[in-house]
């Protein structure tokens, strides 16, 4: 069924506070309207209570700030059914996604300063052609199998943004994507990142590579690209090792792109038990060769 709220909305931290939207047989899809842009310092949860019907939250006018302690949940619910914020969304808290969730508000400046994780379904978000934008300047993190989607608009990556995971960006239609703060495939451990489409390093850039042995996607890390990677405005390729794991005369395929504008401002390579590895630009990858 449909609400719709008209007047100040608030919600209140404290423990079993949740605001839930929920679909349902007997109501098919659960849609909530707040006319008017809140913060959330509780719980936000789009689920459903039977196979396949969707939950829907918008939000009018103005802007969702998701506040620091506040979380938004899209949830696996009774399984099915798709889960959609159309919203300005300002996420200083966290936001999970484990069914796939559609962020609609094609003319927003969306912002995550919080922790964006999803580890259970897709996410795409709709944006006009032009000045909308997603800025990470807090957390972005992609499970493997899963995909983050920009439909158009402008991504960027702040100075203070981390972007880590195993899973896929998909960038392609996006307008400008520029990373000023830390790209990490796989994160805390090693993996392959797909990023769909192009990435510009800008100076305070860092692209993080682990090398903990010679098997790609799970001892060494991957930022596997299909489009234009620039480093003609810097950046820093940082390729660190595991201190029990020594890379001599082994090569790493650490970079795949359709083409490539050097180069790094600055480039850290480990050193192998025969001394310094070497980074070789080929074609259409970055290769780490230690002697």
């Amino acid at each position: 069924g449909s609400s719709t709220v008209n007047g100040v909305l608030s919600t209140v931290a404290g423990a079993g506070s949740v605001m839930r939207v929920e679909g349902a047989n007997a109501t098919g899809t659960g849609a909530l309207t707040v006319l008017n842009g809140f913060t959330n310092n509780a719980a936000i949860e789009l689920s459903n209570a039977n196979l396949n019907q969707a939950a829907q939250l918008t939000v009018s006018n103005g802007t969702l700030t998701n506040a620091l302690g506040g979380t938004i949940s899209a949830l696996a619910g009774a399984t099915g059914g798709g889960r959609t914020l159309t919203a300005e969304l300002d996420n200083q808290g966290t936001v999970t996604v484990n069914q796939p969730l559609t962020i609609n508000r094609t003319t927003a400046l969306h912002k995550n300063s919080g922790t964006f994780t999803i580890p259970g379904g897709d996410v795409t978000i709709n944006l006009a052609v032009g000045g909308p934008s997603f800025t990470n300047s807090g957390l972005l993190d992609v499970s493997s199998g899963h995909v983050f989607k920009m439909s158009g608009g402008n991504f960027s990556n702040a100075a203070t943004g981390a972007i880590q995971g195993s899973g896929t960006l998909d960038v392609s239609a996006a307008a400008v994507v520029s990373n000023a703060g830390s790209v990490s495939p796989g994160g805390t451990s090693p993996g392959i990142l797909t990023w769909t489409g192009g990435l510009t390093m800008v100076g305070t850039g860092v692209l993080n590579i682990q090398l903990d042995g010679q098997i790609l996607g799970t001892q060494y890390d991957q930022l596997a690209m299909s489009g234009l990677l620039s480093a003609a405005s810097g950046g820093t390729l940082n390729v660190t090792k595991n201190a029990a794991f020594d890379p001599k005369g082994l090569t790493f395929t650490v970079v795949t792109f359709s083409q490539f504008t050097p180069t790094f401002q600055t480039v850290n390579l480990p050193i192998g038990g025969n001394g310094q590895c070497t980074l070789q630009t080929q074609a259409t990858q970055l290769v780490v060769v230690c002697p």
